[in-house]
Order: C-alpha cells, then structure tokens, then sequence
C-alpha cells in the first residue's frame, strides 16, 4: 500500500547496513509537513531513500514523497520503515518534477516494454 507525505526536508543521516554479505547505504530524511493543521505541532516523517532506486533530496526542498510501510519481525522484535520509491520537488507554486526509477519504456508498437528486454525486430515470435 502506499503512502504519500507533503513538506520539506529537515535532516538527512547516512547508514549502512550488511545485507547478503555486502554493505548496503541509506539515506534517512525527516520531512516536516508543509502545511499543518495544528502549526504549534507539525507532523513529520522518517523516510529511507536507497540511492539506487531514487535520488533523495537535500535539506530545505519541498517535496511530495510516495513510500510504503514495511515491518520486519527479527528475534523477537518487530522493526519499521518507510521506504520512499517516489519524490516530486516541489517549487514555489507546488508543481514540479517528478523523480521515480525508469523500469519501462513504450515501444514503436505503443506497448509499454522492460528497459532491457528490447525486442529484436528480425523476431517473428509474438512474445
């Protein structure tokens, strides 16, 4: 299920962590809502931007960020985490780009198709 969050960034921390026998690095950002209902109480969010998959922004953009919740039961305890796989930048009139992965493209043929897996034209096998 996914989620999206309003505001800007706040604070960024680096981790890493060991996974399959390799470090893997993550970014950590705290947005703040952009427009709170309660002022004196503004939401915020941890969010985790794995680099390969979308770039994280910097401290003091606004952002809409799309995320899914995960939770993880490990010896016992049970451990959370909002992965962010979307972010638009927003400016001042809260339009802008939008920043997902590219896992597809559409073909000559108007068929959406996996980057990577281009067809060979000389192929007369329908799939």
């Amino acid at each position: 299920m996914e989620h999206q969050f309003t505001g800007t960034v706040t604070d960024l921390q680096d981790r890493s962590f060991q996974k399959d026998g390799q470090t893997k690095k993550v970014t950590v950002a705290r947005i703040e809502e952009s427009n709170p209902t309660n002022v004196d109480y503004p939401e915020a969010l941890a969010v985790e931007f794995f680099e390969e998959k979308v770039k994280c922004p910097s401290v003091g953009e606004t952002v809409t960020v799309t995320y899914n919740v995960k939770a993880r039961l490990y010896e016992g305890k049970i451990y959370g985490s909002n992965n962010a796989w979307k972010v638009a930048n927003l400016d001042a009139n809260g339009q802008g780009d939008t920043s997902t992965p590219q896992t597809e493209k559409v073909a000559e043929n108007g068929l959406k198709q996996p980057i990577g897996f281009e067809s060979d034209p000389n192929d007369d096998l329908p799939f």
